[in-house]
């Protein structure tokens, strides 16, 4: 799994939506392994992230940049609905590329390098 995906992935899971339905997969969808792995990624200047909470006390992670050329992942995922099924779409695609989520009026692009 390249670094990416393995980012993508950790960024749900510190978000902490939903790891049971993704339970098969041990320990990357185990939440304080993920949270590890994404602040590790972050300390070896791998991602620059932030953690966002909006006035309800919702969490969020913004990824800025990832510091190979051409990943660019610079969307709020602001939506448990919206991240759920950009992880499902994303398991099932295969696809380490490039996925568009479309969910409600919002489009979630995620561009990543081969």
């Amino acid at each position: 799994m390249d670094m990416t995906r393995l980012t993508l992935l950790a960024i749900a899971e510190a978000d902490q939506l939903g790891s049971s339905a993704l339970a098969t997969t041990p320990p990357l969808f185990d939440t304080p392994a993920a949270t590890t792995a994404i602040h590790q990624l972050d300390a070896a200047g791998a991602i620059d992230i932030v953690l966002h909470s909006d006035w309800d006390g919702n969490r969020s992670w913004r990824v800025r940049h990832m510091t190979d050329p051409g990943r660019e992942v610079a969307r709020l995922i602001r939506d448990q609905v919206i991240w759920n099924r950009l992880k499902v779409d994303l398991l099932r695609s295969g696809d380490p590329f490039t996925l568009l989520v479309n969910t409600y009026s919002d489009n979630l692009a995620l561009t990543m390098a081969p």
